[in-house]
């Protein structure tokens, strides 16, 4: 058997190769179209597609948070933020951020998310929400700061230093787009 196999392979491609010809003729001009190939299509996980989704949603928060902070919480930008946010996590973020304006706050340098890890995923049952995140990351803030226009800092030294944040998101069923509803930042546990 393992002698006929690569005859019957060679008697193939010597077929093969009797079956084309190099010259096209005088009629046909010369091919030089790349021959198609197939890939295998691999399955999505529409569960690990979701966690990918939001964790990169809510990186795009944290981006669009410093962004935020460096433009002075500028009450214009702060509507760009509403997207991002669901539940009574939006109110207490909103009236941070609005305190912040009032005070002439800017944001200096800024803080830096890694190790992304979801520790709990589930389906949920509401009319505007489908599925259920909670996500711990390390949350560095080692080199930011919150100064007012007064020259005094927000941020206390206990603030600043790389602590697990746990952040539960909510998917949003009418926009199909993951919205942060809590955001929790533990000082006691640092990362």
């Amino acid at each position: 058997m393992r002698r006929t196999l690569p005859l019957v392979a060679l008697a193939a491609t010597l077929a093969l190769a009797g079956c084309t010809s190099k010259d096209p003729g005088p009629d046909l001009p010369p091919s030089d179209q790349p021959t198609a190939t197939t890939t295998p299509t691999k399955e999505v996980d529409p569960r690990r597609a979701a966690e990918r989704a939001a964790i990169q949603r809510l990186k795009d928060y944290h981006t669009a948070s410093n962004q935020l902070g460096h433009g002075g919480y500028d009450p214009d930008d702060i509507s760009t933020m509403t997207s991002f946010t669901a539940g009574d996590y939006s109110k207490t973020f909103f009236d941070q951020v609005a305190w912040l304006s009032s005070q002439g706050a800017v944001l200096v340098g800024a803080s830096v998310q890694t190790d992304y890890k979801v520790v709990d995923h589930h389906a949920v049952t509401s009319d505007f929400y489908d599925d259920q995140l909670t996500i711990e990351v390390c949350n560095d803030t080692t080199n930011v700061d919150i100064v007012l226009s007064d020259g005094s800092s927000v941020m206390s030294s206990k603030g600043k230093g790389r602590f697990i944040a746990t952040v539960t998101m909510w998917h949003s069923i009418d926009q199909d787009m993951w919205r942060i509803a809590q955001y929790i930042t533990d000082g006691g546990r640092p990362c």
